[in-house]
């Protein structure tokens, strides 16, 4: 008995087909190719092409939340230096309403004031050269030179 059993077995094993798919298999065919392990082996090869696709998609997130904190931070510093354009644009407002007041107090020193006009519009053109290259660091310095010329303006 044991040996028509192993006949059987391994004559359906024999009627595996040979593209091992359960679409086209028929019932003999599907008997054969579940003996010989093919259906396994496909089962097997799929989990592992999930598990694949599901590390790209996990790595696709992980780059997309990396290039929204990046645009974020992009964000922000543009935030923070147009609010420091801002700041600098009304100082050097403020610095023409005192150089104008200079002048009308102070006609006998016009060459002070022509002076400081002539700097506060070589500051007000680094201004706008370092707002067009976004350099902070000229920011920083043209706000420090203004405050300086606003202090002489003061004095005057």
């Amino acid at each position: 008995m044991r040996r028509i059993v192993l006949l059987f077995v391994l004559s359906l094993a024999a009627c595996a087909t040979p593209n091992c798919d359960p679409e086209t298999a028929g019932f003999v065919g599907g008997l054969g190719n579940a003996m010989s392990g093919c259906y396994q082996t496909n089962e097997d090869r799929l989990r592992q092409d999930l598990a694949a696709a599901r590390q790209q998609v996990a790595a696709a997130m992980a780059a997309a939340q990396a290039r929204r904190r990046d645009a974020a931070d992009a964000q922000f510093d543009a935030l923070s230096m147009s609010a420091r354009l801002a700041n600098l644009a009304q100082a050097n407002a403020e610095i023409r309403r005192k150089i104008e007041a200079a002048r009308a107090r102070r006609n006998s020193d016009q060459g002070r004031v022509t002076a400081a006009q002539e700097q506060l519009d070589q500051l007000e053109h680094e201004r706008a050269q370092a707002r067009q290259s976004g350099n902070a660091e000229a920011l920083d310095e043209n706000r420090r030179k203004i405050e300086a010329l606003e202090q002489f303006a003061t004095s005057m």
